[in-house]
């Protein structure tokens, strides 16, 4: 029989409540339109009002969205603890392996520092400087000192100079001894350069176009029309406007010596 209002077995003119498996204490008329609130006999259950129900309904409800709110909130702070890791973290989280014995990287020994040198060996380094710091000091003035040597200045043929004159920048560097006179050497040229025609010897045809650079010592006292003997250096070439309004191209040269032989 079903859990609930039957009539009384011992006295018909009232129900009394069957709990499903015993009688209990319950009572109420035969025909009461509504059940008497009467307590329940020690050990029996009592049923529950729709209400009581509902508000059953509403805390398993809200007890799974609170179990919900915790994993979600639980789950983040896992993420954000593995992104701090960063990826080797997770990695070993992952295989919770780690290599051991001869496996693991073993660090290459340092090499052992070189032994100090001796007294002996500090003293002849020493030495080994300061012989290259005066070889290449005696170089310096050597060099130096060729500068204003004529005899450091080869003479060039004929046939060498034609050559020079058809690509001067090929011979860049190359010292030379020239012959020729003073082309121009004016307010346009200014104090520090002049345009002279050169040969390869004295009295030959002076017919190479040479722009002529140096110190103010050098140049001064060289003047337009002069006949010279020119030592120098060739620098390449440079184009300029001539007096007709076109260009020219002419080799250049530094001199460092210039003899006037009028």
């Amino acid at each position: 029989m079903r859990a609930g209002w039957h009539p009384d077995p011992e006295n018909h003119n009232r129900m009394r409540w069957w709990d499903g498996q015993v009688w209990t204490s319950a009572t109420r008329a035969a025909f009461e339109s509504r059940p008497p609130q009467l307590t329940p006999a020690p050990g029996a259950t009592a049923p529950k009002t729709p209400g009581e129900k509902a508000k059953d309904r509403k805390r398993v409800f809200l007890g799974a969205g609170a179990a919900v709110v915790l994993l979600v909130i639980f789950l983040g702070f896992r993420s954000i603890v593995s992104d701090l890791d960063g990826p080797e973290s997770k990695t070993s989280s992952a295989t919770n392996t780690r290599p051991t014995g001869s496996a693991i990287a073993q660090p290459y020994p340092k090499a052992a520092p070189p032994p100090p040198k001796s007294a002996e060996e500090i003293a002849a380094s020493a030495a080994a400087q300061a012989s290259a710091d005066e070889n290449a000091r005696r170089r310096a003035e050597t060099e130096a000192a060729a500068v204003f040597d004529r005899t450091t200045y080869p003479a060039i043929s004929a046939r060498d100079l034609a050559l020079l004159s058809k690509n001067p920048d090929a011979s860049r560097g190359k010292k030379i001894v020239v012959y020729g006179q003073v082309a121009q050497f004016d307010a346009v040229t200014g104090t520090g350069l002049f345009r002279a025609d050169v040969g390869a010897s004295p009295g030959s045809g002076y017919d190479l176009n040479v722009l002529v650079t140096g110190d103010a010592a050098v140049l001064g006292p060289i003047a337009q029309d002069d006949y010279v003997t020119i030592y120098g250096v060739v620098t390449g070439s440079r184009t300029y406007e001539n007096q007709f309004g076109g260009s020219t191209t002419a080799a250049t040269m530094t001199a460092s010596i210039i003899d006037v032989t009028n």
